[in-house]
Parts: structure tokens; sequence; C-alpha cells
């Protein structure tokens, strides 16, 4: 985590991210035993609950795992951790910021009941009952 927080940190202070939910991390890990404990956490493994939880400790709104260095190098902002090897990449996460939690989702907007929502906060809303989004000048 310290080395994402020195990339984010080069991303902040060259005015492209405000706060960490703003971007998108990308790790390249070459060693085998990294590389499988934090895909553990990545929900693209396809046996977790699709919550991404390691996007989730970093404080961003999306991560991409990968063993190939070149997928960090080729971000906007890039260093390899001094002590992991890890090469860790910064870029502006895509998508709509969801105006529940804040993270960037290329799903906000494409819910007709929910559309200032991400899938999660979604799924979230919608089990609580909430049916619909308020109308925006009538919720102030």
């Amino acid at each position: 985590r310290t080395d994402v927080n020195k990339c984010l940190d080069a991303a902040r202070n060259a005015k492209r991210i405000g706060s960490g939910l703003a971007a998108k991390v990308s790790l390249s890990v070459a060693d085998d035993s990294i590389f499988e404990a934090l895909q553990k956490f990545n929900p693209s493994r396809g046996e977790s609950n699709t919550v991404d939880e390691l996007s989730y400790y970093l404080l961003v709104s999306e991560v991409e795992l990968s063993k190939d260095k070149s997928v960090a190098e080729g971000a906007e902002f890039s260093l390899v951790g001094e002590e992991s090897g890890v090469h860790v990449g910064v870029d502006v996460a895509s998508g709509k910021k969801c105006d529940r939690c804040w993270v960037y989702s290329e799903y906000v907007g494409e819910s007709e009941n929910h559309p200032l929502l991400c899938r999660r906060c979604e799924e979230i809303v919608t089990k609580i009952g909430v049916n619909s989004q308020p109308v925006p000048e009538l919720a102030q």
C-alpha cells in the first residue's frame, strides 16, 4: 500500500486526481506468491462475491492486476516498489462518480431506477427497498 500511496501522491501533485477514488491503480506482479495473494482480493478471479476488496483496501475506484509489467509501466504515473518489486501504475479512473459512495464506475448512468449509482450501491438501495432515485430538484 505504501508504494501505491507514493504513486497516488505523484498524480495528486500533478493535479490529475483529487482523491484516491478518482484513480485506477495497475499492479504488475512478477512474483507468483504475491500475485496469487493479491488475486484473492480481486473479483476478476471469479471466486469472490464480486466485491473488489483490493480497491477498498487501497482506497481507489479500480485495480488492475497483471503479471505483465508493461501494464503498470504504461500508466500515466508509475514506479517500482523498492522492497516488493511490484510495478505500480496510476491513471485517472474511468466512468462517472457514484453519488452514494463516490467510486468512479462505468456502470453509473446505466440503471433506469438509480442512474446516479454504481452497481454495488444500486444493489444495496434496492435491497433496502428504495425503488427509485429522487428527482434532484425535489431532493433539496
